[in-house]
């Protein structure tokens, strides 16, 4: 049994590539292996076996027509027959792909009550990187119907699945959280579906785009699984005193999370996370905090929505 590997482009001749080059290529490969010929294995005669492969590969390439940009990878597999012909079949047509950048959003959703305390509303990761340890809330951005979301539009469906938390853009702010890649600060309505509680005027807080940290990193793969993330502050202020049993009723563990992490920092340890940008972002999660201490969310909210 052999196996063989050619490479073409956009259609045109094909030529052998060695094991050892397929590195040389460098884009990703990617599978298409449900596309090929309904016809994909052919009889090639010993006699003129190096020529009638050359054709049966070039001739099932051109049959595929689904060429990538980047050029495609054709493998075959032939076994010689008691006759001394050789029966070839393709394994695959992969087209090659550059690999593309990819991008998530994460938030810092916190409680802040009468009392002054504030909850921070973190999750347990279930999966690596940072399996069972704490990290923020958040997820890669994906496309929806033909669109690539927003940071904001990401964190709305994140929020949703891995605490349970409703976040709503007003009217006049739709446009914005789902067609604006980077929005510095607009107002929001948190749904908690709670007795203590029902809806919450606020606002996505913008703090800056991140690159990853190496828990993200993937070398086999020569890239990362995310390499940018953007995070939101969303700060959630209420008018009486806070616990976390309260709290643990007004989120749910769902999706990525394994469960909860509710987390005061007047009384509990300096979280430790499991992926380092999280920790990165969380610092200046509390500088801005800082920076708003003198200003009433209930402000901040009024002053966004007249800028509007």
């Amino acid at each position: 049994m052999h196996r063989r590997v050619f490479f073409g482009r956009n259609g045109g001749q094909v030529t052998e590539v060695s094991a050892s080059k397929l590195a040389d290529l460098k884009p990703q490969l990617v599978l298409d292996t449900d596309s090929l010929l309904d016809e994909k294995t052919g009889l090639c005669y010993s006699e003129e076996y190096e020529e009638s492969l050359l054709v049966f590969v070039q001739d099932a390439y051109v049959g595929w027509g689904r060429f990538g940009s980047e050029g495609d990878i054709i493998a075959i597999e032939s076994n010689r027959l008691p006759s001394g012909a050789y029966m070839v079949e393709v394994k695959f047509i992969g087209r090659l792909q550059r690999p593309k950048p990819s991008l998530a959003a994460d938030i810092i959703p916190v409680v802040i009550d009468s009392t002054g305390n504030s909850f921070f509303v973190l999750i347990h990761r279930k999966w690596d990187p940072g399996k069972g340890k704490i990290a923020l809330v958040g997820g890669n951005e994906e496309v929806v119907n033909y669109y690539f979301q927003t940071p904001a539009a990401t964190l709305q469906m994140e929020a949703e699945e891995e605490i349970g938390l409703t976040i709503a853009p007003y009217t006049a702010t739709e446009k914005e959280f789902f067609h604006y890649p980077f929005i510095p600060r607009t107002p929001v309505m948190v749904v908690l579906n709670q007795l203590e509680i029902a809806e919450v005027d606020t606002e996505l807080i913008l703090l800056r785009t991140y690159e990853t940290s190496v828990e993200e990193e993937r070398p086999h793969l020569q890239a990362k699984r995310i390499n940018w993330t953007t995070a939101y502050l969303l700060p959630i202020r209420v008018d009486f005193a806070v616990s976390k049993g309260m709290l643990m009723r007004w989120f749910r563990a769902g999706d990525d999370a394994e469960k909860l992490a509710i987390v005061n920092l007047a009384s509990d340890p300096y979280p430790e996370f499991g992926i380092g940008h999280h920790g990165v972002i969380f610092k200046d999660a509390l500088r801005k905090l800082q920076t708003l201490q003198n200003r009433s969310v209930d402000t901040l909210f009024d002053e966004t929505l007249a800028a509007l």
